[in-house]
Formats: C-alpha cells, structure tokens, sequence
C-alpha cells in the first residue's frame, strides 16, 4: 500500500481519501513499519551494586523473555523495553 501511495505521488491524505482509508490508521502503521525497519543496536552497561533493586523488588519488575532474566526499573520508557524484548526474541531465534 505505501508504495502504491509513493507510486501515485500524492500526499498520504489524499491517498487515503482516494481510497476511503481511515488516514489515522495507515499513518498508525507508517510509523511501526518505519520503527520496525530501523536496525537494533546495543550498548556497553555497567551495573554497580547500588543500581540492583532491592530484595523486595519495589521501584520495578522483572521479566523473562526466550530465557532472559530482565530487571526494568521504575522508570523505564515503554520504547527501550520494546526494543529490549524485540531483541532477545530475535537473537534467540537465531
């Protein structure tokens, strides 16, 4: 459909109305398709002792994705924890 939209070389509103599609959604769907194409990419961490939640677990969760204990603390932005999980996945299923 976007290359369709590209191929027709109008603006993605007009497309959307020339084909009575909801405008909202397929903007909705550009932008996880452009989220989804941009490549992952890690970075060195260094975790202190001070950094680890305490015992009770307040101030965050912990989860486990393809067998990877993860610790999010509060905080977190729902994006990165995203990316996180996305990318355990993926290198699992290698």
């Amino acid at each position: 459909m976007f290359r369709a939209q590209e191929a027709e070389g109008i603006s993605l509103w007009a497309f959307c109305q020339r084909h009575a599609l909801s405008y909202a959604r397929v903007r909705f769907w550009q932008q996880r398709r452009s989220r989804e194409q941009q490549p992952l990419s890690f970075v060195p961490v260094s975790v202190s002792g001070a950094a680890l939640p305490d015992e009770s677990g307040a101030g965050g969760l912990e989860m486990e994705v393809s067998g990877v204990r993860v610790q999010v603390r509060e905080g977190a932005s729902q994006e990165l924890i995203s990316r996180v999980v996305r990318a355990l996945k993926e290198s699992t299923a290698c």
